[in-house]
C-alpha cells in the first residue's frame, strides 16, 4: 500500500493492491497522512494488524480505538526500540456514521501526526482474504458474539486473532487443547484497558 502512488511502480503486487484499494473510500479527515514508505526489511521488523467487519456498536469499534491510542502512548515504555506497528482498519458503515466517527478521531483528534500515518483506514466493503492474508494479527474486540465468521477466516489464511473472550469467539479460538490466537480475560462488559492488555501479548509473541 505504501508503493501505491508511485506510478512508475509498475510491480505485480503493487498493481493487485492499485485494484483493491481503488473499490475503496480511503478516510483521512486530517488530509495529512503520509504513509511510511518501508524497505522489504523495515516490514519483515513492522507488525502489521488489521481489523475489517462491519462497522456497528456490536464489533466493539471504540474500545478498538482507544486501545489502539493507548498501545501508541505506552509504545516506548512496552516494547522499546520496537517499531510501532501498521493498522489497517476496513469495512462498511452500520449505523449512520456513529462507528466511523470513533476511528476517524483517532487519526484527527487523538494520536500524533506521526502515529496517525500508522493507521490507515478504509471504508467500504473490503477484501476480507486480500488485507488478512497479509496480516500478522486481525483484530477482533467484539462486544458480544454469538458465533462471527472473522476468526475463521483469519484461520484460513493462517492469521492469528487477538479477540475477546465472548460467545462463539472463545469455542473457536481455542480447540482441542490448541489456540489460535490471545483472547481477553475482561469479566463483564469489555474494557479498553482489557483490549489494550491482549494486544500487548500478540505483540510480545511477535517480537519475542
Amino acid at each position: 500500500f505504501s508503493l501505491k502512488n508511485d506510478a512508475s511502480n509498475t510491480d505485480e503486487k503493487v498493481n493487485a493492491v492499485r485494484q483493491v484499494s481503488s473499490k475503496l473510500e480511503f478516510v483521512d479527515p486530517t488530509g495529512k497522512t503520509e504513509l511510511p514508505i518501508l524497505t522489504d526489511e523495515e516490514i519483515a521488523e513492522t507488525p502489521i494488524i488489521t481489523s475489517v467487519g462491519r462497522l456497528v456498536s456490536q464489533k466493539g469499534i471504540g474500545v478498538m480505538s482507544d486501545a489502539i491510542k493507548m498501545l501508541m502512548d505506552n509504545w516506548e515504555k512496552d516494547f522499546p526500540g520496537k517499531t510501532k506497528p501498521i493498522f489497517y482498519l476496513a469495512g462498511q458503515d452500520g449505523e449512520g456514521g456513529v462507528q466511523r466517527k470513533y476511528i476517524e478521531d483517532l487519526k484527527a483528534n487523538k494520536l500524533s501526526a506521526e502515529d496517525s500515518n500508522r493507521v490507515v483506514f478504509a471504508h467500504g466493503f473490503a477484501p476480507m482474504a486480500a488485507l488478512t492474508s497479509s496480516s500478522d494479527f486481525f483484530l477482533l474486540p467484539s462486544i458480544f458474539e454469538p458465533c462471527g465468521l472473522t476468526q475463521g477466516e483469519s484461520f484460513a489464511v493462517a492469521t492469528p486473532v487477538i479477540a475477546s473472550a465472548v460467545g462463539g469467539i472463545v469455542d473457536t479460538v481455542n480447540r482441542d487443547g490448541k489456540t489460535n490466537g490471545i483472547l481477553t480475560t475482561h469479566k463483564g462488559t469489555l474494557t479498553v484497558d482489557a483490549f489494550y492488555e491482549t494486544m500487548k501479548k500478540g505483540l510480545k509473541i511477535y517480537f519475542d
